[in-house]
């Protein structure tokens, strides 16, 4: 009896009859080579920031040799914990990637025993990107222009003054609280959501005394005199602000790391890991991705590895857990 034969059917009677010559494994006819489809980076964070930026250049950059369209998907709320928990417990198959920072894949857990998902459990590093500098910004029209003018304006009115922050235990709220904590002074804390951003408008019409914000977003206002970026807040300047001074000048030590990197759920094939790390370090290793995120603000520091990111994640929250025991803001 002549059956007629499909293209699948034919093509697996040739693999059988090709094991007369030898053994032969036959492949998995419906696997799926990784990506079929456009991929997506989940940011946590409003349209317009430095998130959002990042994110942006890195799609672009990435999207060529992943062979598919890399997009970005807004997600904000909760100081970056709803776009995490999305995608922690979104599907294992590598088309959400995550783009956190140093809180939101590190320590926001020490800082909320009750976050809806475990920031180093329940994800899998796939590439550092750089750190932006969280910088301190004044109104352009105060007296405060430098970090000992703000404590001295907050000694003198204590528990007075305001600063915004991007929201709760965001690292811009932990900026200031670290700051208080160091500097023996009391402000009130306005956290802002990622929607409203509306930290700008206010502190330059005197309604915060200072926000804490990453700097991309505040240095043309800065340039153009609306503001006052009054330091840094890190232990030394940083490299693309040399004119800037780091608080750590004021108070040894004193640092708050603001990296930015690349996850996908816990999970996720080790093969599609090593895909969406491949397309990342490619696109860090270019001239013209560094220049881009070098425009920003963004310091790009040594290419690291998804295994040497996870390594670098585990460090810094051993430092993490020590400042808030010190600071008495473990949870």
């Amino acid at each position: 009896m002549n059956e007629r034969q499909t293209p699948v059917r034919r093509k697996v009677l040739k693999w059988i009859a090709a094991g007369a010559l030898g053994p032969v494994t036959l492949p998995n006819l419906h696997a799926a080579e990784f990506p079929e489809r456009q991929v997506r980076i989940v940011n946590p964070t409003a349209p317009g920031g430095t998130v959002d930026m990042v994110s942006r250049i890195m799609g672009d950059k990435m999207a060529p040799h992943l062979g598919q369209p890399v997009v970005v998907e807004h997600r904000p709320g909760g100081s970056g914990a709803i776009g995490a928990s999305i995608v922690s417990k979104g599907p294992k198959d590598g088309y959400m990637v995550f783009i956190g920072t140093s809180s939101t894949l590190g320590f926001m857990k020490m800082l909320n025993k009750d976050l809806s998902y475990e920031p180093v459990k329940d994800f899998a590093p796939v590439a550092l990107i750089g750190s932006v500098p969280i910088g301190i910004f004044t109104s352009g029209s105060s007296g405060i222009k430098t970090i000992q003018d703000l404590v001295a304006a907050a000694k003198a009115k204590p528990g007075e003054l305001s600063y915004g922050s991007s929201g709760m235990n965001s690292l811009t709220h932990l900026a200031g609280e670290l700051l208080c904590q160091r500097a023996g002074i009391q402000m009130i804390h306005v956290p802002y959501t990622g929607a409203q951003q509306g930290y700008w408008s206010d502190v330059m019409g005197g309604r915060l005394a200072a926000t804490m914000q990453g700097v991309t977003g505040g240095l043309a206002l800065a340039k153009e005199g609306k503001l006052n970026l009054v330091a840094v807040a890190s232990r030394e300047r940083a490299k693309l602000l040399p004119d800037v001074p780091a608080v750590g000048e004021v108070f040894a030590g004193f640092d708050v790391p603001a990296w930015f990197g690349l996850a996908v759920a816990a999970g996720t094939p080790a093969n599609i890991v090593q895909k969406l790390e491949a397309a990342a370090l490619v696109a860090l290793r270019d001239p013209a991705t560094r220049s881009q995120l070098a425009a920003i603000g963004v310091d790009l520091g040594p290419i690291m590895s998804a295994e040497a990111f996870a390594t670098k994640i585990a460090t810094d929250n051993q430092m993490w857990e020590k400042t808030f025991k010190t600071a008495g803001l473990m949870q």
